[in-house]
């Protein structure tokens, strides 16, 4: 029953587009905001799903492995300052840098 009443409903709305378009305003209003909706909370939901089972498992692991990217743990280091290797110093370097 309920793909006869979606295919009259299709065709009907298809009609009024091909007629008239102005009458498909109000159901074009409530599209969107159904629309608008759904991507909300479809956000939301598979963003935190990606976090928990991609990121957080990630995280946990790079740090039980000892990693760490800030290089945080540096020791005898005062500042952040990382000075630059020997052959940046050649002007070689800058002719072919990738």
């Amino acid at each position: 029953m309920a793909p006869w009443i979606l295919g009259n409903l299709s065709l009907w709305l298809i009609g009024l587009g091909w007629l008239r378009p102005s009458t498909l305003h109000i159901p074009s209003r409530f599209w969107w905001r159904l629309a608008h909706a759904l991507g909300w909370i479809n956000t939301r939901v598979l963003l935190t799903f990606c976090f928990f089972t991609v990121v957080t498992p990630t995280g946990v692991i790079l740090r039980r492995c000892g990693w760490d990217s800030l290089h945080r743990r540096r020791a005898g280091r005062g500042s952040g300052w990382v000075p630059h290797p020997d052959r940046h110093r050649d002007p070689k370097h800058y002719e072919r840098m990738y």
